[in-house]
């Protein structure tokens, strides 16, 4: 299995409802543990939206990401021409591109747990300068680990943060895929597209495959509630080494 297929999950559908409110100019960060589809989904759905000619960019931020690194991510998964590598030349050049748009693009910045202080300030004046009288500016989704809430509430950054968090109304904490939809997808990875009927003892193999600890899930509290997930990375794997081993016994 080359790649999961898109299945109207409980995370796909929180996805797709915050594109399409970051199309409107609508902020949200997204966050939550590995294998929970928010890379997955988000590039699917841009890929999606695009091809309806609806203006979106998906942008995958590097490890400790500073200001400068930030507008040239967004300007390379863009296409925007940057004629100066120093800061203020890349912020003129994602800006003008930005503003000159018919409609503010979505913006998606994957892995946002990496952007420094100043990328996040530098988040918030995308949105601020992108505004117009008759709507709001680009719309921008920040998804990332746990650890990117966490970064946000930490006590030495929140002072700083605050006018940054006061754009974003909406946190949604993903929290992977449920019993009934890692089985719902494994049936159509094991039957080529066509729902295959897995015995009680496969359905069991898989789950136990695919379980994985999730540490730092926060509750309704606020407060660390440890719980498990299905994990379609796992899931992944799994299915592509059950139809090696098929092939291997069939080689014989």
């Amino acid at each position: 299995m080359a790649q999961m297929e898109l299945l109207p999950t409980k995370s796909y559908r929180a996805l797709k409802e915050r594109l399409e409110e970051a199309m409107e100019g609508i902020n949200a960060i997204i966050y939550g543990p590995p294998s929970t589809e928010k890379s997955f989904v988000l590039e699917a759905l841009c890929r999606k939206f695009r091809a309806a000619r609806r203006e979106v960019i998906y942008a995958y931020c590097c490890p400790r990401c500073t200001l400068t690194q930030l507008y040239r991510t967004i300007a390379a998964a863009a296409g925007i021409e940057v004629r100066s590598q120093h800061r203020w030349g890349c912020r003129y050049a994602v800006l003008n591109y930005l503003q000159s748009r018919p409609e503010p693009p979505a913006i998606v910045l994957d892995e946002a747990q990496h952007l420094d202080v100043d990328a996040l300030e530098g988040v918030r004046e995308l949105h601020d300068l992108t505004r117009r009288e008759d709507r709001r500016g680009c719309g921008i989704i920040l998804a990332g680990s746990h650890r990117l809430l966490q970064e946000f509430l930490h006590p030495a950054r929140r002072p700083r943060l605050e006018q940054m968090l006061s754009r974003f109304p909406y946190r949604i904490q993903l929290q992977g895929m449920t019993k009934e939809e890692i089985l719902t997808l494994a049936a159509k990875a094991f039957g080529n597209g066509k729902p295959a009927v897995l015995s009680e003892a496969q359905q069991n193999a898989l789950l136990e495959r695919c379980t994985v600890d999730d540490p730092y899930h926060l509750g309704p509290d606020g407060k660390p509630e440890p719980r498990k997930y299905y994990s379609s990375r796992r899931l992944i794997e799994y299915v592509r080494q059950q139809k090696k081993n098929v092939k291997a016994a069939h080689a014989e």
